[in-house]
């Protein structure tokens, strides 16, 4: 059978053309009336973003009244922008057919319509906004600002400042952890202390101690008593020489063990001990190395220091032992107050 050739569509007569852009021309005259701003559409669109930013804050825990304005605000402007987008395309595509059936455009009065397949005599299909890309794309651009600054830039906001927040808080949680750390450091030099001392009671061979940087044995006047003690502790041990000028006592042990001679420094007025010098004799060097061994494995080897005296020899230096300085030399151990 020979193929059915298509039938050319019929030309529209003018008076269709005119029809169907009066119908259009109403249409688009009755949405201009619907979508009108309207008091009731700009309160509710302050309120649904209002509602939205006040959800997002329950939901992060962080209520701001600053930010639910905000969202009240963005939503009134994007009902303003909604509207305004959606009358101006109305308004266009009403001009448009005005000025058409005004005679602006006489190919539309001449130009074909298809008429339909099935109803051939049927009037011209009445269109609406939703067929309208302008008009379309106008609401969708709306209504994904709304989206964005209802709900994805509140959100996004949220999640920084917790952030920042975060960053915030880290220097005091660190300042905690090394307050833990040190807390730990001193419990563990406390305890390190603690055995030393408990170490140096079994060790009665060791002539100085952690709690006392005074000899055993001459530990009866100390830095700050008054110097009438010394003829009470050494009575008839030592001779005891006193030179009042430069304000100082020298006592002389009748039968030295290691110290032969100690020196008593003091202030006239008050007349308390100020300094204290233990004189040895260092002839084989034997004495002055088993003194500094055994200050060495008291006070550690980190604390001495090497100086030189007034005379240019070196000496050796533990300071800030227990309010206290030390003072090796060859033949001489000082010891002064360090506060």
């Amino acid at each position: 059978m020979p193929a059915e050739q298509a039938t050319p569509p019929e030309p529209a007569s003018p008076d269709r053309v005119v029809e169907g852009l009066q119908a259009r021309r109403d249409q688009l005259e009755r949405y201009a009336i619907k979508f009108r701003f309207r008091w009731l559409f700009l309160v509710v669109a302050c309120l649904i973003g209002t509602g939205v930013n006040v959800a997002i804050d329950v939901i992060s825990g962080t209520p701001s009244l600053a930010d639910w304005y905000q969202g009240g605000l963005a939503g009134v402007g994007l009902y303003l922008v909604g509207l305004g987008l959606i009358r101006a395309t109305i308004r266009a595509n009403l001009m448009e057919i005005k000025r058409t059936l005004a005679g602006g455009d006489t190919n539309l009065q001449t130009s074909a319509v298809p008429p339909s397949p099935r109803h051939r005599d049927s009037p011209a299909l009445e269109t609406n906004w939703k067929d309208q890309p302008l008009a379309v794309a106008a609401i969708t651009v709306a209504g994904t600002i709304i989206l964005m600054v209802t709900a994805v830039i509140p959100i996004w906001d949220k999640e920084k400042d917790n952030q920042i927040a975060e960053l915030k808080s880290e220097p005091t949680k660190l300042k905690n952890e090394l307050d833990s750390l040190r807390g730990q450091l001193d419990r563990m030099v406390s305890e390190n202390l603690k055995l030393r001392r408990d170490l140096d009671r079994l060790s009665p061979d060791s002539l100085f101690s952690l709690d006392d940087v005074y000899p055993k044995g001459f530990r009866s006047v100390r830095i700050g008593d008054s110097i009438d003690l010394l003829r009470k502790v050494y009575g008839s041990e030592a001779d005891i020489v006193e030179d009042e000028s430069p304000g100082w006592i020298a006592v002389k042990l009748k039968n030295p063990h290691l110290f032969s001679q100690i020196t008593y420094y003091y202030y006239a007025p008050q007349r308390t001990v100020t300094m204290i010098l233990f004189l040895f004799d260092n002839k084989d060097g034997h004495t002055f190395d088993m003194l500094k061994q055994q200050l060495i494995d008291k006070y550690s080897q980190s604390k001495m220091k090497e100086e030189k005296n007034w005379r240019h020899k070196t000496e050796l230096k533990w300071s800030g032992i227990n309010k206290h300085n030390v003072t090796l030399g060859n033949g001489t151990l000082h010891i002064d107050r360090s506060e």
